[in-house]
């Protein structure tokens, strides 16, 4: 049997929908003609190397939408097809290194508006690990057809040569910052690049208004859109944090587990260390980071501020909405198809365009902090403190006399489990003073004990007072 296409089964599309896709393919350009016999799942299994299972879902997923039929005892055979007038030939070839949600959303756009229109649609992936011999060959192979137009997302420098070897009209769409440099080679009808200059803007002047001293950066190795020059440009002082890439990172779960080990080694080094914001280039990071900030109580806006970049439907989900500069991909594949019909109609020259996100404020950075400038990271939370630790000096002073009576009162053990998350302690000679805090009340409890000599709180069972007077602060 002739193997008419490949299959990547690395990729996180399913085994069944990629062979199913390259026979509709096939069928639909020809090389598949109506009467011809249609390979059985044997052959299948022997040509893709998948199991039996997968090949009998092809057999039954094309003959239900009734591209190949089944005749007893000889078996399939494709149905022929009402010729199709295809216009032209459009090739998207995804040289970025991962097939993730905005390609995705990026290229089944395109498909949809591109066949509507009347054009013949056909996609290549080449992740970053594997370009080299064999993929470069298979995209030579795509360009012997002479299509129309190429898309390229991104521009390898292996796909380019190819495409510019080959002489055919191409655009370059960028889903990071268009890199500097001259023209580029060949037929180029344009290049589709992101503006992130509007959204930054919004986010460095929501954080000056906000007061915001300090911002850490957590991003990928690679050049992606940095943040941190409109960031300096209103004073606020950027630190970076690169995570390194690896192969396996073309697995979502990959990037999130890089998200988390980075997040736990910011909380290691002590929630009081944490800067003011984080900011995610990577939406994938920081829905890992999440993870880790959940396990260790760290809360926003109140601990520290969060912002990420996010594809729009497919942001990390979280109990509070997240503050995010946003890509709405659906939008920007819809305005690159236009363009480009537009070009294979002979209306327009070029494809050039400009794609921009949208900064969007969320409950992680929200708007109330411009109505408290002077808050940073720990400013509010020490106020809180203070006015605790003077309302507690003041009545330590009442509280000492009656606790040398003896008088008795409630076991500090249970106030300590059931009331307080302790968050200092402080005291000494006749008394000590507890200072906990419970996150979902959002109270103080403060804790009064004349006889506790522990200088921390690991073990509440020693706890020996004879009286323990205990009252309440409410800091909502």
């Amino acid at each position: 049997m002739r193997k008419l296409f490949e299959i990547d089964k690395l990729m996180t599309k399913s085994l069944t929908k990629q062979i199913c896709d390259g026979y509709r393919a096939a069928i639909a350009d020809g090389r598949l003609g109506g009467g011809e016999r249609f390979p059985t799942c044997r052959e299948i299994c022997d040509a893709f190397g998948v199991s039996m299972i997968v090949s009998a879902a092809v057999v039954k997923q094309l003959g239900r939408e009734g591209l190949i039929r089944s005749r007893p005892h000889t078996g399939s055979f494709v149905v022929p097809q009402k010729s199709t007038a295809w216009r032209d030939t459009v090739l998207f070839v995804n040289t970025g290194g991962t097939v993730s949600a905005n390609v995705g959303i990026l290229a089944a756009t395109l498909r949809e508006r591109l066949v509507a229109a009347g054009f013949l649609f056909s996609s290549i992936d080449m992740p970053s690990r594997f370009i080299g011999q064999a993929d470069v060959a298979r995209l030579s192979a795509a360009l012997a057809s002479r299509p129309k137009l190429v898309v390229l997302l991104h521009a390898r420098p292996e796909a380019l040569a190819a495409v510019v070897k080959a002489g055919v009209d191409y655009v370059v769409v960028y889903d990071c910052e268009k890199p500097s440099g001259g023209k580029m080679p060949g037929a180029c009808r344009g290049v589709v690049g992101n503006d992130y200059r509007a959204a930054f803007a919004d986010f460095a002047a929501h954080c000056r208004a906000a007061g915001v001293r300090r911002v850490l950066e957590v991003r990928f190795s690679r050049n992606a859109a940095c943040v941190a020059p409109a960031l300096r440009r209103v004073g606020v002082d950027v630190s970076t944090l690169k995570i390194r890439e690896t192969p396996d990172f073309r697995f979502s779960g990959r990037v999130q587990r890089a998200g988390l080990v980075a997040a736990e080694k910011l909380i290691a080094e002590g929630k009081g260390n944490l800067p003011d914001l984080i900011y995610f280039t990577d939406d994938y990071l920081a829905a890992g980071a999440l993870i880790s900030f959940a396990r260790h109580g760290v809360r926003f806006p109140e601990d520290v501020r969060l912002v990420s970049l996010a594809t729009k439907g497919f942001e990390p989900v979280w109990w509070q909405t997240l503050t995010r500069i946003e890509w709405d991909w659906f939008a920007q594949g819809e305005d690159i198809a236009r363009r480009a019909i537009d070009f294979l109609e002979s209306r327009t020259a070029c494809i050039d365009a400009k794609m921009a996100p949208t900064y969007i404020i969320g409950e992680t950075f929200p708007e109330s902090d411009l109505k408290n400038p002077d808050r940073n990271n720990q400013g509010g939370k020490n106020m809180k403190v203070r006015v605790a630790l003077f309302v507690a000096t003041a009545a330590l002073a009442v509280f000492t006399s009656a606790a040398e009576r003896g008088q008795s009162c409630i076991d500090p053990t249970t106030a300590y489990r059931t009331n307080s998350v302790p968050c200092s302690i402080m005291g000494s000679g006749l008394g000590t003073v507890l200072l906990g805090r419970n996150p979902q009340a959002k109270e103080m409890t403060v804790l009064f004990d004349s006889r506790f000599r522990t200088s921390t709180p690991s073990a509440p069972a020693a706890y020996s007072p004879t009286w323990v007077p205990s009252f309440r602060l409410f800091l909502r």
